[in-house]
């Protein structure tokens, strides 16, 4: 299968989709595990790439909102009063990098992120606190049964960190190859997701509304894994120019949907016109 004559006719040629009710199963669900696994790939290095741009990546913001901190032999020293709570803006930046989630200052609260290394950082936090970074150790999700604590050694070994961009961007480069595996992984599950909850919704559309009451549901399950073309492509197209574009699904799928419908009615003419 040429995936991209394959992605070029699902979106431009209706009568493409002539064929998909008479095509086995097995052949829809390889083209959209070769998209889910492309796009993984494209993504994921995409959005590596954006975070190791050492002028506005993650080293810059992390620099920027956790300036002047040092760990030295797994001890942290905040070289200022705690409790600090960074700029929630630099925070939400920060998080919008690491977690590819567009438009993150939504979803992160003021005291998200905590720097406190006083024997009672616990009787200091805050409601929305997720990170706690205490002498030691950095703590996630602190004040529940459910947080869960790693000390700095694990995660950083012995380096010498300095929360400057120089610093930060040596750290990131160390685990170049973590980050990479960990962004392909990320991004493919959160788009896969996102694909197959497209998917659904353009073949239930289609099957709710269709004219032939004859033809089952799989029949338009295999043309929505074609039709949502327009948003395997979109996403990866995002993902390259490194973009944070909030609506960008609610676009996709309204394209998505003219293709699917508009696949619906050449195998409703094509069929008419076997009956004629």
């Amino acid at each position: 299968m040429n995936i991209f004559a394959t992605i070029h006719k699902s979106i431009f040629s209706g009568e493409f989709y002539e064929g998909i009710p008479a095509m086995p199963g097995r052949k829809a669900l390889q083209f959209l595990l070769v998209i889910c696994l492309s796009t993984a790939i494209i993504c994921g290095f995409s959005h590596l790439y954006y975070a190791l741009d050492p002028e506005a990546g993650l080293a810059a913001e992390t620099a920027g909102s956790l300036g002047g901190i040092e760990i030295t032999n797994g001890v942290l020293n905040p070289h200022r009063t705690v409790p600090y709570i960074p700029d929630n803006l630099r925070v939400s930046r920060m998080f919008e990098l690491l977690f590819c989630l567009p438009r993150s200052s939504a979803l992160v609260p003021d005291s998200f992120v905590v720097v406190d290394t006083s024997a009672k950082s616990s009787a200091h936090l805050g409601p929305n606190t997720m990170f706690l970074l205490t002498a030691r150790r950095l703590i996630v999700n602190p004040g529940s049964q459910h947080s869960y604590g790693k000390s700095y050694t694990d995660l950083l070994g012995k380096l010498h960190v300095i929360a400057e961009k120089g610093s930060i961007q040596k750290v990131l480069l160390h685990r170049v190859g973590f980050l990479a595996l960990f962004y392909c992984v990320w991004t493919g599950v959160s788009n896969a997701v996102v694909y197959l909850l497209s998917i659904a919704f353009l073949s239930l559309a289609a099957y709710i509304f269709r004219l032939e009451r004859s033809r089952g549901l799989a029949d338009f399950l295999k043309m929505a894994c074609f039709a949502g073309s327009p948003v395997y492509v979109g996403t990866n197209i995002v993902a390259l120019s490194g973009t944070s574009i909030s609506w960008t699904w609610q676009v996709l799928i309204l394209l998505s949907t003219f293709v699917m419908f508009r696949g619906v009615r050449h195998i409703s003419q094509s069929a008419h016109d076997s009956d004629a």
